[in-house]
Parts: C-alpha cells; structure tokens; sequence
C-alpha cells in the first residue's frame, strides 16, 4: 500500500493548483470579510471625523475654521447601512436581523454580498473605507506569508520550493487579489478635484485659473496614480512590521509552530474542510461569489426624504417629487409650465413685508421664493455682440430650468469676474432675471480712513444711479464674505487686515443708509460666510439691524451645517430676512451631486418663513475660480456637465406655488 506525498513532496505545480483551487473556493468567504470591512471603515472613518483624533490634526493644517470644517466633513461624510446578502440566504437574514443585513435587493450586480453605504458619501471617503478593507486582507496575506516563512526570507523560499507551504501561497494570492482591488480603485482628476483638490488650489496654491490648469491639474493626473502608489506602500510597511513585531512574541511562535501546510493544526484542518461546504452555499446566490460595495443606497429606496435619483444617464436625471408634508402643499399639485417671461416695462420696486420672523419678498407686488444661482460667466472681453449672444443663450436656459434670480461677483478673492452691466440687466429683464447686483468690498480696506470711506461710498452712490432704473435690479449685493476675509488674511496668509471687523461694520451701515436714500425701491444684500461673521453687527444694538427691514443677510454655505445655520437664524439671528447666497455640496461625484443639491434646496425651503429663497452654486465650470470647474452646472458651451441642472430644474419649476402657513402681518401679493 502506496503512502500520500506530503506536502513538500509535492510538485511546485500542484501545491500552486491546490493552493489556487481552495482560494477561488475560500472567495465567498474573503469577499464576506472585505465587505464587513468597508462597514466597519465607514463607522470608525465617520467617527474619527467628529473626534480629536482627526479634527487635531486637520485643524492644524487648515487654520481657516469654515476650511477646515467643510475638509473634516468630506473625510468622514460617510456612513454604514448594513451587508446586503443576494438569495434565499439573504432574505433569510433580512428577515432575522434586519438592523445587520438589508434587502438583498441592494447587492451590487455580480457579487453574493455588498456593503450599503447611504448615497452622498464623498468621493474620499469612498476611496479611504475601500482602500482600508483592502489594506486588511493585504496585511492577512502578510501574516499568513510570515506564518508559512517561520522566519525564512521569499528568497530563500523560492531557492528551495518546498518552503512554499499552503499558508505561503495562499496568503500571496491573497495579497495579489487585494492588490489588484485596490489598484483599480478608479481615481481621475476630476474625481481628485471633487475631493479637494480643486479647493486647496484655490485657496491656498494658485492665484489664477490659467495657474491652477498649468500646475495643479499636472499634480492631480500624478496622484491619479501616484496615490495608489503611496497607499499601497503604507499599507504594505505598517503590515509587514506589524507581522514582524507579531511573531517576534514568544506565545506567538509557541501557537504558531507546527506543520507546514495546511493540515498540521487542528483548527486549520477542520477549517478548511468546511471551506467548500460553505462556499459551495454560497456559490449557489452567485456564480462568482465576488463582493462590490454599494455606495448608492437612497438611489433605489427613499432615504433621509430625498427622492431617488436615476442615475443611469447622467444628462437625463430626475428628480421625484416626495410624498406631500404638513406645509408643503405645493408638491401636491402638478407645477405649471414655465414660460419665458416678457421685459418689464420700467424699473422694479422691491421691499421685504413683514416682520417677527415671517418676511415676503415683493418684486412689483407680487411675492416670490428666490430661486437662483451665482453667475460666473467671463464675457468682459468679448465684444458687446458676442456677450449678447451669450447671454441670450444662457439665460434662455436658466429662465427654461425655473430660475429667477442671478447673482455674481465683479471681482471677489483676487479673481475678475464679469460685468454686472447695461447689457447683462437688459437681456436678464428680456427673460424675466432678476438682477442682485454685485460691489466688491476689499476685506484689506482702510475703513477707519475718512477719505477711503469717503471715496468708496462715492463711487457706491454713482453705481446705484447709474443701475436703478433698470427693470432686472432686484438688490444691491454689496460686499461678500469680507470679515471672512478678514480672517484668512490672518490665519491663511499671516498678513494683518487694515481694518477690524467693527470699523468694516461702522463704514457698512453708514454706506447702506446713503444707498437706502438714495434708493428705497431695492432691499441691500450683504453676504458672509456660514453665520459666524455677523457678530460686529450686533455692536450696533440689534435695533440697529432690525429697524432697516430693507437689509437682507446672505450666508454661503457649503458645509453640512446648512440646516443648523438657518435654524439658529430663526431661533437667535436678527429679526431681518436671510437668503442663502450660495450653497452647494461639497465633496461629492458627479453621481452624487444631483441629490446634494436636491437635499439642500429642499432644507432651504422647509425654513420659507425666514429664508427667501437660495442661490445655487454656481453656473459654469469656465468661471474665473478654479473650483468652480467642480461645482459649476453647464460647460463653456451651455451643456449640463451632470444630472445637477435637470435635478435642481426640476425642484425649481415645481415650486411655483408659496407655502400657505408662513403669510407675514403685512399684506402680500400673489406667488409667482
């Protein structure tokens, strides 16, 4: 009677076959621990984000305190839903744990398993939990390969081939397969400039947008792949140390010593004598038994009150109405057609009505809900027939998408924007635009200086006679973000602002008045970031504030505290109406960002009482900042980049009708 060849007696070949046949039959299994993984990522990475533990850190290297909220909240914008298991199996563990396991409806196509993650998780985020699942079973392989080894090096092994025992190939192929997962993690340059890339150009590498293409965006294609590069080789040092260090401890080496193969340990024997009873249960809910992460959850299934999102095509997406809510009739009917308006016949007259929380914005009698967006377009050098031509094209588009207002910026944080001109306001009128015409103040202004004060108002004074007659003016936008840029220059630049904040604020209220008499028939719009540079106001009495009913706040926000910040409005901020002058999600794939936006507006309107409306951020990608390659709606050509235009088009064209239970005390016109 012939005896077995053992393990070491076995041709290189066959123990490879051996070793590879109990891999591919182990598959469901390692796909099982990399999904668990991505959950498990997904929780610690969220957790992280909210803790010293990253907050420290981040707030070290981003000194601006609104910077560095909005990159802590795309580290950790992500969160765990549950495993999906495809099959009986599946709906079997749906049905016992369904706090653990989800429909199985959720499993990604090809695989027996997916992790859900819920939708609008950033594009770091996604890359981070991935990248660690895979890290995990690239540091098991290590350990396994260490194991086998028993102190021999690879290059020992591969003289004497015997040394390859299971534990060896197997622990390679399973550095191999996590690899190559972790390899084809697809990373482009627009997915880069999504997760910051584009922002840390602006704010802190480049001063212009042919700067930013010449030099950031060769950076960007290098980490395309040179991330990858450095993950890898992170994941791969801090493994083999960790090994290392492992089975350098003596009760290590005790419980570790032994056979070869895989059968000199009971335990292990009897593990992978169930492996293919298991994998074979598996196999039956897929032929592949491979995993995929489903990032998408809310996509298929409602979530957080946001509507899906087919994102199939990404040009043609819509957005469906969710169910009608207490004070948010509107959606019950079918919206009405938008139809290009005529030119009004002479200048507007706007007012804010109302008080004690409750405001209407008027436009000729009639109230509206500002439904905007922040006009980027550079057409200043281009003759007056080809701007005409443009903005025929442009605003055709945004008066067809439900918009209503444009706001800009004439040259804001360094960067020339377009001219807020005679042309733009006659053919904005032409469509029905309205006009919030923007001022540039210099956060580096000599605002305790007589002269400069008096020379700026001066020149205020003479654009306001110059634009106040046009029928498209709706506001004065006169400054934005300037307290806020008070403090980068210090915090970002280390440089010392001229002025303070309360000498800014001194100036600006004595400004506004000589507008406001100068021209009572348009509110004036000042503009900050967040809500936390309104303080200095307070200084002039909240009487101060509040008599000038006529003063609108406007505040950007492009962190996840958009609804925070408006509550705290209705609760603690000064009894004058607000408008969110920019909003936009930050952080998210072009897949995503539909929703985001559709999630914001919707925030917006829900605080309808206070809050007069929102101005998406922003039109074109070819504007003046390089972040707004990210966050702009169409390209160059008037084409939507996304599905974000169609989404917010259609939120804005169902909101003809006002809500019915915020009518302030003063009497109002009609919705529009």
């Amino acid at each position: 009677m012939s005896k077995s060849l053992g393990w070491s007696q076995r041709q290189p070949v066959v123990r490879w076959t051996i070793v590879a046949a109990m891999f591919v039959v182990a598959l469901p299994l390692i796909s099982a621990v990399h999904e668990t993984a991505v959950l498990l990522a997904a929780l610690a990475l969220n957790w992280a984000a909210t803790s010293p533990l990253l907050e420290l850190p981040v707030r070290s290297v981003v000194a601006d305190p609104i910077y560095a909220r909005i990159a802590l909240e795309s580290l950790g914008n992500i969160n765990a839903y549950g495993l999906a298991v495809s099959g009986p199996l599946g709906d079997t563990l749906h049905n016992l744990w369904p706090a653990l396991f989800v429909d199985p409806i959720l499993v990604m196509d090809g695989s027996w398993i997916s992790a859900v993650t819920p939708s609008e998780s950033s594009v770091i985020s996604q890359f981070l939990v991935v990248a660690s699942a895979d890290g995990l079973l690239i540091a098991m392989g290590v350990l396994l390969v260490e194991w086998g080894l028993r102190g021999e090096s690879l290059r020992s092994a591969a003289a004497r081939p015997s040394i390859l025992n299971g534990r060896v190939l197997f622990g390679l192929l399973l550095q191999a397969r996590s690899l190559l997962a972790l390899m084809s993690i697809e990373l482009t340059t627009r997915s880069l400039e999504s997760a910051g890339l584009a922002q840390i150009g602006t704010k802190w590498l480049v001063t212009s947008r042919e700067s930013y293409e010449s030099n950031v965006l060769v950076l960007g294609e290098w980490l395309s792949v040179g991330l990858h590069i450095m993950v890898v080789a992170a994941i791969y040092i801090a493994a083999v140390l960790f090994a290392r260090l492992a089975f350098s401890l003596p009760r290590m080496r005790q419980a570790t010593a032994g056979s070869t193969g895989f059968s000199g340990h009971p335990g292990t024997t009897k593990l992978f004598h169930l492996l293919p009873v298991i994998s074979i249960a598996l196999f039956a809910s897929s032929s592949l038994g491979m995993a995929g992460t489903n990032f998408r959850y809310g996509d298929q299934a409602t979530f957080d009150s946001i509507a899906k999102i087919d994102d199939e095509a990404r040009d043609k997406v819509k957005i469906e109405a969710e169910s009608p809510k207490r004070g948010d009739e509107e959606n019950s009917v079918a919206p009405p057609a938008i139809q290009t308006p005529t030119a009004l016949p002479g200048p507007s007259v706007v007012s804010i009505a109302g008080g004690s929380r409750q405001f209407a914005y008027l436009v000729n009698g009639k109230r509206e809900r500002i439904r905007g967006v922040g006009y980027n377009a550079i057409y200043r050098h281009l003759s007056d027939e080809v701007r005409a031509m443009r903005y025929e094209r442009d605003f055709a588009r945004m008066a067809d998408s439900g918009i209503n207002t444009i706001l800009g910026w004439d040259f804001d944080q360094g960067y020339a924007h377009d001219k807020f001109d005679d042309l733009l306001l006659a053919k904005a009128s032409k469509f029905g635009l309205g006009v919030s015409m923007p001022y540039y103040l210099d956060p580096d202004g000599e605002y305790s200086d007589d002269q400069y004060r008096t020379r700026l108002a001066d020149d205020v004074l003479a654009w306001v006679r110059r634009y106040k007659g046009h029928s498209a003016v709706r506001m004065w936008a006169i400054g934005n973000e300037v307290m806020h840029g008070m403090e980068s220059m210090e915090v970002l630049y280390g440089a010392t602002p001229k002025s303070n904040p309360e000498d800014f604020v001194d100036f600006y209220m004595n400004l506004i008045d000589d507008v406001h008499q100068e021209d009572p028939n348009h509110p004036v719009l000042y503009r900050e970031a967040e809500d936390g540079f309104f303080g200095p106001f307070v200084a002039r009495g909240p009487k101060g504030v509040e008599d000038r009913k006529w003063l609108v706040f406007g505040t950007n926000v492009f962190s996840g505290r958009l609804n925070e910040v408006l509550t705290n409005w209705e609760r603690d901020g000064f009894d004058n109406a607000l408008l969110v002058t920019e909003f936009s999600p930050t952080g998210l794939s072009p897949e995503d960002r539909p929703r985001g936006l559709v999630k914001r507006w919707r925030l917006i309107r829900r605080h309808a009482c206070s809050v007069l409306g929102g101005i998406v951020y922003v039109w074109t990608t070819e504007g003046p900042e390089p972040i707004d390659r990210v966050y702009g709606l169409v390209d160059g050509d008037g084409n939507a980049v996304d599905g974000s235009l169609e989404a917010i088009a259609g939120e804005y064209r169902r909101d003809s009708n006002l809500p019915r239970d915020c009518t302030p005390s003063s009497k109002v016109g009609g919705g529009t």
